[in-house]
């Protein structure tokens, strides 16, 4: 959730091997109050799979709004990890990015199990499959909502994609 400059994450699903049906279902519950202003997700969600259909168009079938970026620089795993890290606490010492440690227990391990190689060799953290997922959820939110420097150009230019659902 957005509250002004600052965010909140109040509530998480992370399971394992969930099938994008039950991703919908879930949402659509967790949605019965309209507290779901945006889904943001992977770019790589709307490649089609073996049944023809990507999940982002099954999600938008289902009448379900998602939002990405293929734009590069959106993109680029470092500059997100840049983008949350000064959420957590830019150079001024402010902090706008907030977990709900009681509710969300599985972000939370996420963020304190993130990790680097021993041997710097890449600029990038360690994909385990494990406590990427959150994180990666956490980045594709935060770069397409906060930005990463870009100039305002590429976002008008720059491969912003929007599948709606049905209204």
């Amino acid at each position: 959730s957005r509250i002004g400059d600052n965010y909140y994450i109040f509530d998480e699903y992370l399971p394992e091997n969930c099938a994008r049906e039950q991703l919908v279902k879930v949402i659509k519950a967790k949605n019965d109050k309209k507290i779901i202003t945006a889904i943001w997700g992977d770019p790589a969600g709307d490649a089609t799979n073996d049944s023809g259909v990507s999940t982002v168009q099954y999600m938008s079938s289902q009448g379900l709004t998602v939002h990405y970026s293929t734009e590069t620089k959106k993109r680029s795993i470092p500059a997100g990890v840049e983008v949350v890290r000064s959420l957590i606490c830019d150079a001024a010492g402010i902090r706008r990015l907030f977990i709900d440690v009681d509710r969300c227990p599985q972000t939370t391990d996420a963020f304190e199990s993130y990790s680097y190689p021993d041997k710097i060799t890449t600029d990038e953290p360690y994909k385990d499959g494990l406590w990427d997922h959150p994180m990666d959820a956490i980045r594709y939110l935060m770069v397409n909502v906060h930005g990463v420097g870009i100039p305002a150009t590429a976002w008008v230019t720059g491969g912003e994609r929007d599948i709606r659902g049905p209204s």
